[in-house]
């Protein structure tokens, strides 16, 4: 359903199964619930309810750093949604903080040539380019073409809009 935009019959899937993950695990602080709660945050986010997105996504991340541990690369996808909404709320500090903290989370799972650290570079250097700090952006994005170009080589059409 939330592929095809339909986010209330979404929603109310995600609530029966937010009921059914906390019956069944007998809490609220498990990595099913968190998961949950993730898609519940990308609901609302797609809604525009940024602060009900929010709610959702710091109990995830609270969640897994809880459960999993802080340094388990399921939190840095927590993290990079809470990062865009700091970032949609035009707060890029904000965001940076989270983006920089998930790009550290996957580089140490993934290493720092993995394709799962690109979009998060990608961000980082967005945010970069906003603060002015252009010569910083730009070895962000030739990181990212050298991975991609390692990933696919050189002549890849994806390497030229890395």
């Amino acid at each position: 359903f939330y592929k095809m935009g339909k986010f209330d019959e979404a929603m109310s899937h995600y609530q029966e199964a937010y009921d059914l993950a906390t019956r069944t695990y007998d809490t609220t602080e498990h990595p099913e619930v968190a998961q949950v709660l993730h898609y519940i945050g990308g609901i609302h986010q797609k809604q525009g309810n940024v602060a009900e997105a929010m709610k959702c996504y710091k109990n995830a991340a609270k969640i897994y750093q809880t459960k999993l541990g802080r340094n388990d690369p399921t939190v840095a996808t927590t993290l990079v949604c809470i990062g865009s909404l700091h970032y949609i709320e035009k707060d890029i500090d904000g965001a940076m903080g989270y983006y920089t903290e998930a790009l550290r989370l996957n580089r140490a799972a993934y290493g720092t040539s993995h394709p799962d650290v690109i979009p998060t570079m990608k961000s980082i250097a967005l945010i970069q380019s906003k603060k002015g700090n252009f010569d910083r952006a730009i070895e962000i994005f030739t990181e990212v073409r050298n991975i991609k170009s390692a990933e696919l080589g050189k002549i890849h059409p994806e390497v030229a809009s890395a």
